[in-house]
């Protein structure tokens, strides 16, 4: 379960759209910029990376929950990263907890 403010989580918001990801590589980093979807999330986003295509969000390769701003978009810089391809997918969640749909793949070389 994603994160919430409320106790005990109700999940009765609606999902969040997926939002839209740009990721800009550099040397050591990436930078995530996140534009809301059509339904922005009320909390954030997680943000899931990994080394190969065909990422899958899941606990295991998120690295960070970044909090929305009051338009519902979020900027992420993912650093020190060793040179390489990184492959992204973020997943927009609300207050509640209920998560929603994640973004299409974004892949990134980094040197």
């Amino acid at each position: 379960n994603y994160p919430s403010k409320a106790y005990p989580a109700a999940r009765s918001s609606s999902a969040p759209s997926a939002p839209t990801v740009s990721a800009t590589g550099g040397q050591r980093q990436v930078t995530l910029n996140i534009t809301k979807g059509t339904t922005a999330p009320s909390w954030g986003y997680s943000v899931h990376r990994s080394t190969q295509s065909g990422i899958t969000p899941s606990w295991t390769n998120a690295v960070a929950l970044v909090a929305a701003d009051t338009n519902g978009n979020a900027t992420y810089l993912d650093t020190p990263l060793p040179a390489g391809t990184y492959y992204y997918v973020v997943k927009p969640f609300n207050n509640d907890g209920k998560d929603g749909a994640p973004s299409a793949q974004q892949n990134v070389t980094v040197t």
